[in-house]
């Protein structure tokens, strides 16, 4: 009976007892990763593919059941042991680990290390040696990668010699002394783990650091189930499938029509041209990776809100977690669509459930917040998106980006530059000598501009956000975080409110930027504003000062450009009194030419290139301009006309040593004329610095 073996299977995975026929799966436990599972092992038990898309609208074992008695067969080929040989083809996964390695030969971005604490004395000679046969049992950890005929291999050895140290430290220095064991692979040399016992006066700590390349969260909880069995004195049962099984069978698997259709898939979901999240960065993107992890918690009662909302719409709590975090991005960075990365397991043949390996792929979910959308139905476009990307979750991610090649810019990465992740604060470590949580270890790196990793446990959400810290300052990704936070606070208790209503700002700093910085009661140094730059060149000459089209220059460069300008003018005769026309497309030098302009004395008049003949002609004319600054097309007017090219050419790099009375004027704007003439408007410097 299709009922009674569907509901056997969720009842190993959700780890529960009997499941009626109106269960439904999500509110017995069930999570974006097990319904992986689940199908995964239907597709095993019942030689069908289950339609994940389908199982979210119909969640239930009855629905279930019948979606599986409906579809048609769609046979799997078994995974069988390779051949026993030293050289095997490498994943997906592992291809992209061997090229970053590469790229960053001292980088520690992509070790995964955990600490486990324990308080009662850990027998050090029984964990050497429990380490040891771990890693005798498991080929994963005898396996390094190299470079075969052109491609990228595993390599596995019969043996290998465990890195383990043992060590002491004063308690005070304990965290100091975990950091300085972090230190980088070299991925053609195995085994790709590292590990040590450092004891304190109050308690003994095992170190694991594994590479990416051969762990992800699944593998570690297997062996450190394993790790406990052997250090008990125990033999866990022996693996019936190694990864390199697997990654012969994902190689046969690529060729097939199904993984055909995935990538066809993908490829239509990013056609065109693909958004480039544009957050305003307060430095320069430098490439170095690294990072600074900042910490928040999202107390149980707003989870319980935020997973309350999604049951009864019938989607995730993952859903209500990207939902707000688009929401956030799309409000920082002005974007009506934007790229968010997210990680699946990649375990979805159910022999792979629990074999010891790197099997994790990364989707790229396309995430379009409308600001005329309430709340409700971006959730249900959100759960939508992750639903469709999720039935097509085995096409690798290194595939989705050479589908996509030449679609970015050259220094950013590929297809996203932010990522969030859900997981589970479940990893523990359970000894005969007592138990420990796994603790995560800052390696001071990041892998994208932004990740926000969120972990479930009882009491809330604790949120840990990632980010580089060439791009973002301890203070900004603060900011981000707690807008992340609120969002999420506010977002689901009002689910009919329109997405431009929704305000991402805690109540502190919406009141700051409301009511203190607009009060008008504050004095002002009277100033002209180019001083303003020249002081932000000196005290802040690497900060980014102008962003345009994906161009940024500093508030140095920012200057340096604007007095070249300014001297180049001055040798024409811009001065106080005179007016400069400024006919420049928007772009990254418009800045720079309107404060060359400012530095002279002269006041600037804006003329867009694309107004007609006549209404340029009686503005310059209007405003007996003289000299006229241009990108392009001068127009035929007959006075000084310089190009910008010309201007930035100047060999003159000093501020220009002018006397500016606030008096001066300042600028001049046209009204539209739509009535008339246009009308010209004159401010004074004093008004532009107040």
């Amino acid at each position: 009976d299709t009922e009674e073996g569907l509901a056997l299977i969720w009842e190993t995975i959700l780890g529960i007892g009997e499941v009626g026929r109106n269960g439904n799966f999500f509110d017995l436990g069930g999570d974006s990763l097990s319904v992986v599972q689940m199908a995964a092992e239907v597709a095993e038990k019942f030689n069908v593919s289950l339609s994940l898309e389908e199982v979210y609208k119909t969640p239930f074992l009855d629905s279930c059941a019948a979606l599986i008695d409906a579809a048609e067969s769609s046979y799997r080929k078994p995974i069988r042991p390779a051949s026993s040989r030293r050289i095997h083809p490498a994943s997906s996964l592992q291809r992209r680990m061997f090229i970053l390695s590469k790229q960053n030969p001292g980088s520690v971005a992509y070790n995964i290390p955990m600490s486990f604490a324990f308080s009662q004395p850990i027998d050090e000679e029984k964990m050497h040696n429990a380490l040891d046969r771990l890693v005798k049992r498991h080929s994963i950890l005898r396996t390094s990668l190299k470079l075969h005929n052109g491609a990228t291999v595993q390599n596995v050895q019969k043996n290998a010699v465990l890195d383990f140290q043992s060590l002491n430290c004063a308690e005070a220095r304990l965290d100091a002394t975990l950091k300085s064991l972090i230190r980088p692979f070299d991925i053609e040399q195995c085994p790709l783990l590292h590990s040590a016992l450092v004891k304190t006066p109050k308690r003994h700590v095992l170190l694991l650091d594994f590479h990416h390349s051969i762990c992800d969260q699944a593998t570690m909880r297997i062996l450190l189930d394993d790790l406990a069995m052997l250090y008990s004195g125990s033999e866990p049962p022996s693996p019936s499938l190694d990864y390199k099984d697997c990654a012969v069978w994902l190689d046969d698997y690529l060729l097939s029509e199904t993984m055909r259709k995935q990538g066809d898939y993908w490829r239509e979901k990013l056609s065109g041209e693909l958004p480039l999240l544009d957050l305003f960065t307060e430095k320069k993107r430098t490439g170095a990776m690294r990072g600074g992890v900042c910490k928040g918690r999202i107390d149980e009662k707003t989870v319980s809100t935020a997973r309350a909302f999604a049951k009864q719409e019938g989607g995730t709590f993952f859903t209500a977690m990207m939902a707000a975090f688009s929401l956030l991005l799309s409000k920082q960075s002005g974007q009506e669509e934007l790229i968010i990365g997210t990680p699946v397991s990649g375990r979805t043949h159910a022999q792979m459930q629990s074999v010891v390996g790197a099997f994790i792929n990364t989707l790229p979910i396309v995430c379009k917040p409308d600001a005329q959308q309430s709340v409700r139905d971006y959730f249900i476009s959100t759960g939508e998106t992750l639903t469709r990307a999720l039935d097509h979750q085995d096409y690798p991610f290194d595939r989705i980006v050479a589908d996509c090649r030449g679609r970015r810019e050259a220094d950013r990465n590929p297809l996203f530059d932010v990522m969030l992740v859900l997981g589970k604060d479940d990893l523990d470590l359970r000894l005969t000598d007592g138990s420990a949580k796994a603790s995560a270890i800052d390696t001071s790196t990041a892998k994208l501009d932004i990740s926000l990793y969120l972990y479930e446990h009882e009491g809330g959400l604790e949120c840990f956000l990632e980010y580089d810290k060439d791009l973002f300052s301890a203070t900004a990704a603060r900011h981000i975080l707690d807008r992340f936070m609120h969002t999420v606070q506010t977002m689901f208790v009002q689910p009919d409110m329109l997405l431009k209503d929704i305000c991402v700002m805690p109540d502190d700093e919406y009141e700051l930027v409301t009511q203190r910085f607009s009060a008008t009661d504050e004095p002002y140094a009277e100033r002209p504003l180019h001083e303003w730059i020249e002081d932000l060149a000196l005290s802040r000459p690497d900060d980014i000062a102008v962003v345009s089209g994906g161009k940024r220059i500093t508030f140095s460069e920012l200057n340096i450009r604007a007095n070249r300008i300014a001297h180049s003018l001055m040798g024409r005769g811009a001065c106080a009194g005179t007016v400069v026309a400024l006919m420049m497309q928007r772009g990254i030098d418009l800045m720079p030419a309107l404060f060359g302009i400012m530095k002279t004395g002269a006041a600037y008049l804006p003329v867009d290139p694309a107004y007609p003949e006549e209404r340029v002609a009686f503005m310059l004319d209007d405003s007996c301009v003289k000299i006229l600054l241009h990108d392009g097309d001068p127009r035929g007017f007959d006075g000084t006309a310089l190009s910008l090219g010309d201007c930035l050419a100047f060999d003159a790099h000093e501020n220009p040593c002018i006397e500016h009375s606030m008096d001066d004027l300042a600028y001049i704007i046209y009204t539209s004329g739509s009535t008339g003439l246009p009308k010209g408007s004159m401010l004074k410097k004093r008004g532009v610095a107040n």
